[in-house]
């Protein structure tokens, strides 16, 4: 049952990390996809068509995904032990 709701945080909590590295990516790029990996190119100074700049974005986003996903499994373990205080007699 703990893995279950664990894994059904993980699933919100990593959903929700793609929708905010989405919509960072389209509030600071000029072109919708590009902002996460132009961002890498200015930091390391690179060229932003270089395979070396979209892998390290990728797995920038990917770590934030993972780390959300930690979280919103978390979260829902404690939720679960908050709702169950509740229905305990």
């Amino acid at each position: 049952m703990k893995s279950r709701i664990f894994r059904i945080g993980a699933t919100l909590g990593g959903l929700l990390g793609i929708l905010i590295a989405l919509g960072m990516d389209y509030v600071s790029g000029d072109v919708p996809g590009r902002g996460w990996i132009g961002a890498v190119a200015h930091d390391l100074s690179l060229s932003p068509d270089s395979p070396a700049a979209i892998i390290i974005a990728f797995l920038s986003v990917g770590i934030m995904v993972l780390i959300s996903a930690a979280l919103g499994g978390i979260c829902g373990l404690m939720l679960d032990r908050f709702f169950k205080i509740f229905t305990q007699e």
